[in-house]
């Protein structure tokens, strides 16, 4: 949907409002798809909104009891609170599940808080996304 890529957009320009008020456009219409929720988790823990951010997470955790939520998610959700351990501790359960969106971490600009740790690499190399 174009309305995720421009809430991504703002995102990424730290406009937080205006992303904020895109993925809640969507949000409105698939108030509990799991993609949308990580999405909105992130930018709760990069603007500041660390509680918001930890209530995502319990969200997508109950929603994984009922069908699959790609561990990923939660990564996201992590890496944006600036918790690499549980970061890379999903991305490992992602890792462990198959996760097909594992194959977008090289460029994934949600990720680059975790290019400089050596597990990025290591999990890069691991899924043979890196030389």
């Amino acid at each position: 949907m174009a309305v995720i890529n421009l809430g991504r957009a703002y995102e990424q320009q730290r406009l937080y409002p205006q992303a904020f008020h895109a993925y809640q456009s969507i949000l409105s219409f698939a108030p509990h798809d799991p993609a949308l929720l990580a999405l909105l988790g992130h930018l709760y823990a990069v603007s500041g909104r660390q509680a918001a951010a930890h209530k995502i997470i319990l969200q997508l955790q109950q929603i994984s009891r009922d069908r699959y939520v790609p561990s990923l998610y939660v990564a996201m959700v992590y890496t944006g609170l600036g918790d690499k351990n549980e970061a890379f501790s999903w991305l490992e359960k992602a890792y462990a599940e198959r996760c097909e969106y594992l194959v977008y971490l090289p460029t994934e600009p949600m990720a680059d808080p975790l290019r400089s740790d050596p597990r990025f690499p290591a999990l890069l190399q691991r899924l043979g996304l890196k030389k």
